[in-house]
């Protein structure tokens, strides 16, 4: 694959998904409906995608001769066609569909009542979150490195906080700032919880099997909350299905196949573009301008992400320099 050309699938990818805030914006309708509709609207493409993987899949089965499967001691005669989930598999899913459809649900009110640019400096914190989720879990020493990105993360929350701690008259909005750091740490959860079954599902699979939890649990709430299914306007109409088609479908698929392509460090720290994407263009569309405080949390929470990722940094600059001293001696 040419550089070129998967430098600019990642960028297509970023753009399309920091996209999402600006159409969550534009849909005039309460978070459950928003997500509700989003997911409705690309579960049927998704479900087709599965549905010729399976076929695909199925049909390349049985046309291998049973002695060129691979045999194991389960299955003598080589593995099953599909992959058979266990009760424990199932509430993995279940598990992590739960914490998606929160981390849905608070980022879209987190967006509704705080800025575009707030809402998505605080979501971008989750590769934070998740490394001190895992050291939670696994119990590890604490390296000084992550210590200390988890400072600058939380200073990068505090300076968005900060408006409202010391000024009465601030206009940022307490519950949103919360929902914002809820969005960030349930994603987290939501990864590592399904780190396990996801390696037996492929990609398409199980994101049908996340959303389609996800969209129970948003179509029971709406109905326990008595948020209608219809009567919105055409702008909110096209507003879900730009946040199906676009962030939802194309631009995971697309960021999907970037991770065959780049480092895992070199996407977390791509990812940082994406609150200055959504912020040029909420500018444009609604005005919004960037407080002293959003600038402030951003350079926290890149310095934070940044120290995350510092080995793969300093590699990456030590191969560089490598390569322009080889170039320099072989032209003398």
């Amino acid at each position: 694959m040419n550089p070129r050309w998967s430098g600019a699938a990642l960028v297509l990818a970023l753009v399309l998904l920091s996209h999402a805030a600006i159409f969550i914006r534009m849909a005039e309708a309460h978070a459950l409906a928003i997500l509700f509709w989003r997911l409705l609207m690309a579960w049927p493409i998704m479900a087709l995608i599965v549905f010729n993987e399976v076929r695909s899949s199925t049909k390349s089965n049985s046309e291998a001769p049973i002695s060129k499967l691979p045999p194991t001691h389960a299955h003598p005669h080589g593995p099953p066609r599909a992959p058979l989930l266990n009760l424990a598999d199932r509430f993995a899913i279940w598990s992590a569909g739960v914490l998606l459809f929160i981390h849905f649900v608070s980022f879209f009110v987190a967006v509704q009542r705080t800025s575009v640019a707030a809402s998505n400096i605080l979501f971008t914190l989750n590769p934070v979150t998740t490394a001190a989720g895992a050291w939670l879990l696994h119990r590890h020493g604490l390296q000084l490195r992550l210590a200390a990105s988890m400072a600058l993360g939380i200073l990068g929350v505090l300076a968005l906080f900060g408006p409202w701690l010391w000024s009465e008259s601030s206009a940022f909005d307490l519950w949103g700032g919360l929902m914002g750091v809820l969005s960030a740490v349930s994603f987290s959860a939501y990864l590592l919880t399904s780190r396990q079954v996801r390696r037996r599902l492929s990609n398409p699979r199980f994101t049908l099997e996340l959303w389609s939890v996800a969209l129970i649990l948003a179509g029971v709430s709406m109905l326990l909350f008595n948020v209608p299914f219809f009567g919105y306007s055409e702008k909110t109409w096209w507003a879900f299905l730009a946040l199906a088609w676009l962030p939802t479908l194309l631009g995971h698929a697309i960021f999907t196949w970037c991770l065959n392509h780049f480092d895992i460090n070199a996407l977390s720290c791509a990812t940082l573009s994406e609150p200055i994407i959504a912020a040029a263009v909420a500018y444009w569309l609604f005005g919004e301008n960037l407080s002293f405080a959003e600038v402030l949390a951003f350079l926290l929470t890149s310095a934070s992400i940044a120290l995350l990722t510092w080995p793969w940094l300093r590699g990456q600059w030590h191969r560089r320099l490598g390569a322009i001293r080889s170039r320099s001696e072989a032209q003398h």
